[in-house]
């Protein structure tokens, strides 16, 4: 599974090919892996350079990536793992402003975000800020309008 993980990453970083990785529905194979617990680590770096398309972005929204992608962050002790996860929220949060009603209710159960942004690594750091900025500004929006 490690060799096809690394052969489908090699792959995937030519463009062509993330359109191609989404048409033979990799990207719901590799989900289903992740929530099995089964090669996280390799895939969860797939997922976040395949994030980079823009109909991965929609396919991961419309399968439900956000619970299973916080799940890693509140309870891995991989710093890789949890930055992978912020990319992808990121890139999803930026791209489909649905999201953000769950990010505001993971934010006020676990504040899981929030202690990224104070105990992860920079890049981290500075991802889970910018997607706390953005939730801040998404919730002003809601309660003026």
């Amino acid at each position: 599974m490690k060799d096809v993980a690394s052969a489908i990453f090699n792959l995937c970083i030519f463009h062509e090919n993330k359109a191609r990785a989404v048409r033979d529905d990799a990207i719901r194979v590799i989900l289903k892996k992740i929530m099995d617990d089964v090669h996280v680590d390799e895939l969860l770096a797939i997922l976040a350079m395949l994030s980079t398309h823009q109909r991965v972005v929609e396919e991961m929204g419309e399968l439900g990536v956000f619970p299973c992608l916080l799940r890693i962050i509140r309870e891995s002790n991989c710093e890789q793992n949890k930055k992978n996860c912020i990319a992808i929220l990121h890139t999803v949060c930026l791209n489909d402003r649905t999201k953000w009603k769950v990010l505001k209710e993971e934010e006020v159960t676990y504040g899981t975000i929030s202690k990224l942004a104070q105990d992860g690594t920079s890049r981290t750091k500075r991802k889970a800020n910018i997607i706390l900025e953005r939730l801040r500004r998404a919730i002003n929006i809601t309660h003026t309008a």
